[in-house]
């Protein structure tokens, strides 16, 4: 997977891209790009899923993960958000590494909430997420929280600053279409109301395709069927998923775009393109990490910035959603687009096209995360001399940071030199022999 800033797979697809030196949107407005600048003062955000299935959301991703991910609001949140953490993100050691070791800026301590200390990454399931609603329940003012997918609860529903049904019909893929046109979209084969009634249909779907939990992120719940028995498969591991699911066209991906875009809660204010990334997925389609080329945070792909920015974007504005989201966009080998998954919420890339923006990265990145297994004085001695801010030798920027049993969990992005493929290999190799 080459960098953004390289040739593209095939030289149709170099004619779908172009380079763009200002975001679309409003190019006089320098403002700090974060999210205090398309949410009002005031709002409390938590980058949070419901565990399971709850609000008909699928989430497999493990509660130590969790703290990591909500973690990411802090580097990003602005002058008067405030970040919603698990207590792990705002350890006294864990802060000072990144603060006085690093030298990350994150929001001020006033600003942030820390979820109560009994919510453990051991709790999981329907306990963990009683926990976690009581908690928001009774830490959150009315009408002021923003969850990245919302629970449904009726004694939640005056905490939440966006109608809650609204986001996660948004979030929903099934929805699409709603608000894209369909000449943008992959083609739809099928539609199941539940894991059930797909395992048990008739209809003869084609192979290769996709098998999509509706209301899912990340990959997680996203199944790629080359052959008849990955399909069965996927019938058999889908079969008790109450969500609905999807089946559509497989599409032979020569790149994978994430675009991250910003809907400002002042209608005054334009609509705009945060920055483009190119993500890196798994042979299965699961997210594993991103490339951001400060040179091409704009990148035009066949003109779908301008479909965002003109058409889509607006229309999901009248119905009253703001904030930050992005979508996946799969350029097929042809030169093709499609518009993949849609996300408003903050995503993993958010953080650092953000930062990008603000001219704390400057220098090429992918983003990935992973743990390290060691003492504080073995992370100190080994991992900090490469991530310290402004060292001439840095090697990767760090934004999360928590710990638990002897592990730290790290999200970070790794530098490397333009265009040279070469200088990846080598700086990830380093930094697994360093336990990384």
């Amino acid at each position: 997977m080459k960098p953004l800033s390289a040739s593209c797979a095939t030289e149709q697809i170099n004619e779908c891209t172009e380079d763009r030196s200002e975001p679309p949107g409003d190019p006089s407005d320098h403002a700090e790009i974060s999210l205090s600048r398309y949410f009002p003062e005031g709002t409390q955000y938590f980058y949070g899923y419901p565990s399971g299935e709850d609000s008909n959301f699928f989430n497999g991703v493990p509660p130590a993960s969790e703290e990591l991910v909500a973690a990411r609001t802090l580097i990003c949140a602005g002058d008067h958000v405030k970040p919603i953490v698990f207590p792990s993100a705002i350890e006294q050691d864990n802060t000072h590494i990144l603060e006085k070791e690093l030298g990350i800026v994150y929001a001020d301590q006033d600003q942030i909430i820390a979820l109560p200390s009994n919510i453990t990454h051991s709790i999981v399931g329907k306990e963990r997420n009683i926990l976690i609603k009581k908690a928001l329940r009774d830490n959150c003012a009315p009408h002021s929280l923003v969850m990245a997918q919302p629970f449904m609860d009726s004694f939640l529903q005056d905490r939440f600053l966006i109608p809650p049904e609204l986001t996660i019909f948004l979030n929903d893929k099934r929805n699409l279409p709603a608000y894209v046109p369909q000449d943008y979209l992959p083609g739809r084969y099928g539609e199941y109301m539940s894991g059930h009634a797909f395992a048990t249909s008739a209809q003869q779907l084609p192979i290769p395709c996709v098998v999509k939990v509706s209301s899912s992120s990340s990959g997680d719940g996203v199944r790629l069927c080359r052959t008849a028995a990955q399909l069965e498969k996927a019938k058999k591991e889908y079969m008790s998923v109450s969500g609905s699911i999807i089946v559509e066209q497989f599409v032979k991906v020569a790149q994978n775009f994430g675009i991250q875009f910003g809907i400002p809660y002042d209608k005054s204010k334009n609509v705009e393109i945060i920055g483009v990334s190119e993500q890196l997925t798994t042979p299965e389609g699961e997210f594993i990490g991103g490339i951001i080329d400060p040179q091409r945070l704009f990148a035009e792909i066949d003109g779908i910035n301008k479909l965002l920015v003109e058409r889509v974007l607006p229309a999901v504005r009248d119905m009253g959603w703001y904030g930050v989201g992005g979508f996946d966009v799969l350029i097929d080998k042809n030169g093709k687009f499609y518009m993949e998954d849609p996300n408003f919420r903050m995503t993993g890339m958010t953080p650092y096209l953000c930062e990008a923006r603000n001219g704390v990265i400057r220098k090429s990145m992918v983003s990935f995360i992973a743990t390290f297994q060691g003492t504080e004085e073995e992370f100190c001695r080994t991992i900090v001399p490469l991530a310290r801010e402004g060292n001439s030798d840095q090697m990767i920027h760090i934004i999360a940071l928590t710990h638990h049993d002897n592990t730290y969990r790290i999200n970070a992005a790794m530098y490397f030199e333009q265009e040279d493929e070469v200088s990846v290999q080598r700086n990830a190799q380093r930094l697994v022999a360093l336990g990384i």
